[in-house]
């Protein structure tokens, strides 16, 4: 099983990160690691959902969101031989809050998928934490 994640403190009221960062089709706007996000049935986006998210060198994959809050939200997905989790955490804090992103992959083939894609996925970790934090700190 291959893991990722990351960390970062963004000085902004978490509400209003959470609104940037369950605002799945906005994702585009401030992270270059989304080309596109299209919720498969409609808005709004609840357990049960079905996204398609287009990201640049990685084929076009389907997410289903398993559980979303007022400040979090998990999905997954699934390719032959690899099941993705990404979950998104917001933590408030004295001076606004921290948001933790994870990536878990397992499966027969998630050892190949973490020879091929595991530096982009921590690239593309990296890119959304610090999409979020400017966008959300130029926001106030």
């Amino acid at each position: 099983m291959a893991a990722y994640t990351k960390s970062i403190e963004i000085s902004a009221p978490p509400a209003a990160v959470a609104e940037l960062l369950l605002d799945l089709p906005g994702w585009p706007t401030w992270t270059a690691s989304v080309n596109e996000v299209t919720p498969l049935g409609g808005e709004p986006v609840a357990p049960g959902t079905r996204v398609r998210v287009r990201q640049p060198r990685l084929p076009v994959a389907v997410w289903t969101v398993d559980a979303i809050g007022d400040y979090h939200f998990d999905w997954n997905s699934h390719s032959p031989g690899v099941t993705t989790v990404a979950t998104h955490r917001i933590l408030p804090t004295n001076t606004g809050c921290t948001v933790t992103l994870s990536i878990n992959q397992s499966g027969r083939l998630s050892r190949l998928a973490t020879l091929v894609y595991g530096g982009l996925t921590e690239r593309y970790l990296s890119l959304e934490a610090e999409g979020l934090k400017a966008a959300a700190e130029s926001s106030r």
